[in-house]
């Protein structure tokens, strides 16, 4: 994940465009989210057997094996790409909102230079001026 969003930053830096669809980058932002809760929910970092619970040997182990493989210090690490992935998805996700806002504006200027079009003409045809001929 964060090796795509650097090819997104680096196409970006060189090109000023951004051309990934809303689902793309949502899917993006659905595998972050899944890889986090795996993390947290699957694996269990974080939380003690009931064994560990029960005798004060096992939780020993239990604690010497997480200071070991540097579970938390990894945990971190994974925390920290994960923030700079969601950093780039609000990004990006506001890049995508202003191209949509830009259309509507965009869209709201046309609807009311095409009505008062329409009013100009049929001021033009009630006073009895043929703005056409």
């Amino acid at each position: 994940m964060v090796a795509e969003f650097t090819d997104l930053n680096r196409g970006m830096e060189k090109t000023g465009t951004f051309t990934m669809k809303r689902k793309k980058l949502f899917q993006l932002v659905g595998k972050a989210n899944s890889n986090l809760a795996d993390v947290i929910l699957k694996l269990g970092l974080f939380e003690r057997s009931d064994v560990a619970w029960k005798n004060a040997k096992y939780a020993q182990i239990w604690e010497y094996l997480r200071d070991e493989y540097e579970l938390t210090q990894r945990f971190g690490s994974l925390d920290y790409k994960l923030k700079f992935v969601e950093h780039n998805v609000r990004y990006f996700l506001e890049i995508l909102q202003n191209r949509k806002s830009d259309f509507l504006e965009w869209l709201i200027i046309f609807l009311i230079s095409a009505e008062i079009l329409i009013g100009v003409y049929d001021i033009l045809r009630e006073t009895g001026i043929e703005p056409f001929n």
